[in-house]
């Protein structure tokens, strides 16, 4: 009785070895974003850091291991129509795709008019006090001023957009507008706009 309770015991010791080794995350998606800091530092952001192209690509490519191609080649056209390819003084200061505070031009505080972002904050446990309004800038094209939403870093930025997408069904038309015109509009735009980060992975 003992021999085969020991030899019962082995195997199943044998077994939740072999599990243990072999055992896959039940979510990839959860384990990308585990080793991911959302938050930042608690100060404002070092953008000079993070705005290197070296940098910018390799958060695509963290978003690409999570999304796949498809939905990061999206982001990659989005972020270049709204941020003139990662050089507009909004994007500079704020790493923001765009992102407008409410209401615009004044003062304004968490979560700046976007419920979605306390949600997002919430979700991964990032701090109100990360995110902030960024100066008053001049929007190009219709020349009035602005302000926009402001990110502890790039990823948390660009998280939150993906965030905000699949909520909208994966259509990042929506992004610009929910007038289904205008999103496809918005969409055969990103068409034309080349992914030259992805495009590389």
């Amino acid at each position: 009785m003992k021999k085969n309770t020991k030899k019962i015991l082995k195997i199943v010791a044998v077994v939740a070895v072999v599990n243990w080794l072999f055992k896959k995350p039940a979510n990839a998606m959860d384990q990308e974003e585990n080793n991911f800091n959302f938050a930042g530092s608690g100060n404002r952001p070092n953008f000079a850091a993070e705005l290197t192209p070296e940098n910018i690509k390799e958060n695509f490519r963290k978003i690409y291991r999570i999304y796949g191609r498809e939905k990061t080649k999206r982001l990659e056209q989005m972020y270049r129509n709204e941020t003139a390819h990662f050089k507009s003084g909004q994007f500079k200061t704020s790493f923001s795709p765009g992102m407008e505070s409410v209401p615009n031009n004044a003062p304004s505080y968490f979560p700046f008019g976007w419920s979605s972002l306390k949600q997002f904050a919430e979700k991964y446990n990032i701090p109100a006090s990360s995110f902030y309004q960024g100066p008053t800038l001049t929007e190009g094209g219709t020349g009035k001023p602005k302000r926009f939403v402001g990110f502890p870093t790039l990823l948390s930025a660009m998280m939150f957009v993906m965030f905000v997408i699949e909520k909208r069904g994966w259509n990042f038309g929506k992004w610009y507008s929910f007038n289904e015109n205008l999103a496809q509009g918005y969409l055969n735009h990103l068409d034309k706009i080349r992914t030259p980060f992805v495009d590389s992975f």
